[in-house]
């Protein structure tokens, strides 16, 4: 009797000995799963081996989305572009361009090492798709980038495709004066007149910043680089232009408000020229917010610091409302008395924090004046 329960004891083991539990992204983890699987088995996923001992997730801690959306749009950084084949170390049959996307679909196990100007780089060749999905090829990953951030966005203006993506707040207005068109590659085109701000439809932008002509030379980034801006997309007058962003301003919030027998809207609008944040630079140095517009009977416009307005001065002011990195603006309790729209306007800037009063009204035109600043300096400025 003692032997047969021996021999059944060691058959039990020998059966469960290259049995191993591992997981997959795909299946829920509230359980562990059981099955078979040879030592060099790749995770489709995580690009790990799966032949690991006795894995258990806590379901509080699985975070599906990140293997779901492991593979996606990536960014070539390669100057003279990125050559794609018909298999890995095959034949050339597309070029992608520097900062175009690419959409990955598989990572293969194939790897590769080069050096390119002095510079080791490792990858693997990956597959992707061409022409928005209708042709796929392989590329080495090596160079490409998974965030924007690390693109130079003075190879962008010079060498990358134009690319259009679309807005979610299509309200808009353009500013009067004469503008240029340009075609999907930004060429010129020709030019339309605006006689005055007009409402516009905004159907969609480049996704970079580029400067109002491209092939102007780029002298100094640094002082040029706030003049950029995203080509926009417009519906004027029932007609399709592309315009540079400066000359387009978005609306992000409109308030209505009775004022002396008409009905008024104050209107808070960004531009498209160059934010504190871009897709390549995490903090530009440029300044960044939004305008305050008057939309009366008389239909759009700014609103003018009184102060500049007078003879002796050289430069006329509007009301703009700060948002970058050292620091920001906000306006609140608007209130209408008599001729009169009054604001409160609270401030953070690095030194501390603000507040001063507002007052907006019609002389001519629309003036602002601002009065009763405080300034509360919480901590030395360096």
């Amino acid at each position: 009797m003692k032997k047969e329960i021996i021999l059944l004891i060691v058959i039990m083991m020998l059966s469960c000995k290259d049995t191993k539990k591992t997981y997959s992204p795909k299946t829920s983890p509230a359980a562990t799963i059981e099955n078979e699987v040879p030592d060099n088995e790749i995770d489709a996923y995580t690009g790990e081996n799966v032949a690991h001992s006795e894995l258990d997730y806590d379901e509080s801690e699985y975070d599906e989305s990140e293997y779901e959306a492991s593979w996606g749009g990536y960014f070539v950084t390669a100057q003279g572009g990125l050559l794609c084949r018909d298999a890995p170390g095959g034949e050339v049959i597309h070029t992608f361009s520097y900062g175009e996307e690419v959409n990955v679909i598989e990572v293969t196990d194939e790897e590769q090492t080069i050096i390119d100007e002095g510079e080791e780089i490792s990858g693997n060749w990956v597959e992707v798709s061409i022409d928005d999905g209708e042709e796929t090829g392989y590329v080495f990953d090596g160079f490409l980038a998974s965030m924007t951030l690390d693109l130079d966005a003075k190879k962008i203006a010079t060498l990358t495709p134009t690319v259009f993506i679309g807005e979610t707040n299509g309200k808009g207005v353009i500013l009067d004066g004469e503008h240029y068109m340009y075609d999907t590659a930004l060429n010129v085109i020709g030019k339309i007149e605006v006689d005055r701000i007009r409402n516009v439809r905004i159907l969609n932008a480049t996704r970079f910043e580029r400067p109002e002509r491209k092939e102007v030379t780029i002298y100094n980034y640094w002082e040029e680089h706030c003049k950029w801006a995203n080509f926009v997309t417009i519906d004027y007058g029932g007609d399709e232009y592309i315009v540079f962003g400066e000359n387009v301003l978005q609306i992000t919030e409109s308030d209505t408000y009775a004022f002396n027998n008409e009905t008024i809207n104050l209107i808070h609008a960004t531009s498209f020229l160059t934010k504190t944040g871009t897709p390549t630079q995490e903090l530009s140095g440029c300044a960044a917010g939004y305008n305050v517009l008057i939309k009366s009977n008389e239909g759009y416009s700014f609103v003018k610091d009184a102060a500049s307005t007078e003879e002796d001065s050289d430069e006329v002011y509007t009301l703009f409302f700060e948002e970058n990195e050292y620091g920001s603006d906000a306006i609140y309790d608007e209130i209408v008395k008599n001729d009169t729209l009054y604001a409160q306007v609270s401030q953070s800037f690095q030194e501390g924090v603000g507040a001063y009063k507002l007052k907006i009204f019609k002389d001519g035109g629309w003036q602002f004046i601002e009065y009763d600043k405080t300034r509360d300096y919480e901590q030395e400025y360096n």
